[in-house]
């Protein structure tokens, strides 16, 4: 079986991809408030290693969109 992502639905693949990226932006812009507000460095290595998870996982499917 082929998984391959096609016309259509690899337009709205990575249309919606682009708007993960732009959630990483300001998911990044949060981190930042919260690093100024939170002064207990074990909210903020929990929330910077949650958000190296979102990200590696974005990395991973868009490696799957540039492979397809």
């Amino acid at each position: 079986m082929d998984n391959a992502l096609r016309g259509t639905q690899r337009e709205k693949t990575i249309k919606l991809f682009e708007k993960i990226e732009e959630c990483k932006t300001c998911i990044m812009y949060g981190i930042q408030t919260i690093e100024t507000f939170a002064p207990e460095e074990t909210i903020i290595t929990k929330i910077n290693g949650d958000y190296r998870q979102f990200e590696d996982r974005v990395k991973t499917v868009r490696h799957y969109i540039d492979g397809h």
